[in-house]
């Protein structure tokens, strides 16, 4: 009998941390199960990190606020896809988001048209990044300026979302 272990199974270790901490350090699960965005489902749209989605009131302002205090509840977008671009509209108007030639976005018009059309961009630190064509010629980014609650197309600001699945 050998005593000798046998060099095929011994375990390679380089890039096993040596710790006996978790893996996960002082972080609350919020119970939210985050998506990849895709067309006919429903979601609340979160920025990342928060419990702020995007709400719309009945003027089709939109803006983000805590889910749970919002007293309007239009927080809920289906996913609908057009020309290869998502759109997402609110299943209680019937109103999509979009922009407008100020770069403030809404949720004002029945049609899914160009200024309503989105894409979704994976971001590296996780989540999504919602772009918009502005005419034909950039991306913008669908994002909330530091310090404020309002929801705005900007070229260099990012604000990373989530998605969570509405049945």
């Amino acid at each position: 009998m050998m005593d000798e272990t046998d060099k095929s199974s011994t375990t390679f270790t380089q890039f096993t941390p040596e710790t006996s901490q978790p893996t996960i350090l002082g972080e609350v699960w919020d119970g939210r199960r985050f998506a990849v965005p895709w067309p006919g489902n429903k979601y609340n749209i979160f920025i990342d990190g928060t419990n702020r989605a995007i709400c719309s009131n009945p003027s089709g302002h939109l803006y983000v606020f805590d889910l749970n205090k919002d007293k309007f509840q239009q927080h809920t977008w289906l996913c609908v896809e057009k020309n290869g671009y998502f759109g997402f509209v609110n299943p209680q108007t019937g109103r999509f988001m979009g922009h407008n030639n100020s770069d403030q976005m809404h949720s004002a018009t029945f049609q899914h048209e160009a200024w309503e059309l989105m894409t979704v961009r994976k971001h590296p630190e996780g989540g999504y990044e919602l772009l918009m064509p502005h005419w034909w010629h950039t991306l913008k980014k669908v994002c909330v300026v530091e310090g404020s609650d309002t929801v705005v197309l900007r070229q260099h600001i990012t604000t990373v979302w989530q998605f969570v699945k509405v049945d």
